[in-house]
């Protein structure tokens, strides 16, 4: 049979109640009688007494927490694939002065043909002109 007291009321519902840390533990074992080197130990076996019942106590929640962790682990590998991709689309595209000189150069060239097109209209019409006036009868 155990020679320890029995373990205190727990806290009232609403009220979460501090666990006592390891220097309270072993303080606790020491005003008991033990010496330093056997409250250390009986501390360390309270602790881990507590850490086994929580874990058994809340298996779901350790559950819960593990596959939090993994949905996590899992996001940031997606985010890193779309960051990669997005990397990879970014190094591809010109630069701002490439897109810069592209357009300028195409303004030009649009601008040279519009200004020969009048030019060119004017040439079509003459040589339309020059076939009509030379006199070749008309086709039935």
């Amino acid at each position: 049979m155990d020679s320890r007291p029995p373990p205190p009321p727990p806290p009232p519902l609403g009220t979460a109640s501090k666990p006592p840390s390891a220097k309270e533990l072993i303080e606790f074992y020491k005003k008991k009688g033990l010496n330093q080197e056997a409250a250390t130990e009986k501390a360390i076996e309270d602790m881990q007494k507590a850490l086994t019942y929580a874990v058994q106590r809340f298996p779901k929640r350790a559950q819960a927490v593990e596959k939090s962790i993994v949905s996590v682990s899992s996001g940031m590998d997606r985010l890193a694939k779309r960051m990669d991709t997005l990397e990879a689309k970014l190094d591809t595209k010109p630069s701002f002065v490439g897109v810069f000189a592209a357009g300028a150069a195409a303004g030009a060239a649009l601008q040279a043909v519009f200004s020969g097109v009048p030019h060119l209209i004017r040439a079509v019409s003459q040589v339309g002109r020059s076939i009509s006036g030379a006199g070749f009868p008309a086709r039935m």
